[in-house]
């Protein structure tokens, strides 16, 4: 619960500790469930109770904590024993220029039309974190030989993007950069840095709208969330150790 995305900050939480804590197998939190705590528990609506019959009172905030642990287990792990989430990608084109972007290790252009399936975490030989780059600009036109829409014009077009549905991410500016300098979002956890970054507004479909700045041009990518939503900042952000296991 230390470190990003747990909590903004430079330094980021170990991931091998998350699964080691985490996951479904053996992960210490859910041998501990499993072990200690599964016969004062009972599932309703996808969430734990406490039953009824239960002579043993926890507290709201660790049935909380419990129920955000779970949620944050499925969407990262689902029944695996290792981290495994499954999201597509897609960058849109842009007139004039050849936009590249690396997601750990894996590289996707803006030629292309259609999502590209991803997963995180990458795999152990694959080079980790985000770098979008400015491939080309002279010559180079986009596959659809049209602009994208600046700020303005996309907000207003409800049949792309809906922004009445507010991003759970931090709402930073979006990233920019003058210069042809790439954007880099290195470390384990550098997908999320790249989204955040992206001012991420989440669309009716479960897809989110990204948008950045790049030499001049300005950028827009689509990410989806194939199963549980962890681009959804909340997930990780609500993850709190209790101060009290009982009532």
């Amino acid at each position: 619960e230390k470190g990003f995305p747990f909590e903004d900050s430079q330094t980021e939480s170990d991931l091998n500790d998350l699964k080691v804590f985490l996951n479904p197998t053996d992960g210490k939190l859910s041998m501990f469930y499993k072990e200690r705590l599964s016969t004062y528990f009972e599932e309703s609506n996808g969430q734990l109770k406490v039953k009824e019959t239960s002579k043993v009172q926890f507290s709201d905030e660790f049935i909380a904590y419990l129920n955000n642990a779970f949620n944050l287990r499925k969407s990262l792990f689902g029944t695996n024993p290792t981290p495994k989430f499954e999201y597509e990608f897609r960058l849109n084109p842009v007139k004039d220029a050849l936009i590249e972007v690396k997601i750990d290790g894996q590289t996707i252009t803006s030629e292309g039309t259609a999502s590209t399936k991803l997963s995180f975490p990458a795999g152990t030989a694959a080079e980790t974190g985000v770098f979008m780059s400015l491939a080309s600009t002279s010559g180079t036109s986009s596959t659809s030989g049209t602009a994208l829409p600046t700020n303005s014009s996309a907000n207003s077009s409800s049949a792309n993007v809906n922004t009445t549905n507010t991003s759970k991410f931090l709402q930073n500016s979006n990233v920019s950069s003058s210069s042809n300098e790439p954007l880099k979002f290195p470390g384990n956890w550098g997908l999320f840095r790249f989204i955040d970054a992206g001012a991420p507004q989440k669309q009716p479909g479960g897809e989110y709208l990204l948008t950045y700045n790049l030499g001049g041009k300005k950028v827009a990518a689509i990410v989806k969330p194939s199963g549980g939503d962890l681009f959804d900042k909340t997930i990780f952000r609500s993850l709190k150790a209790p101060q009290n296991l009982l009532k």
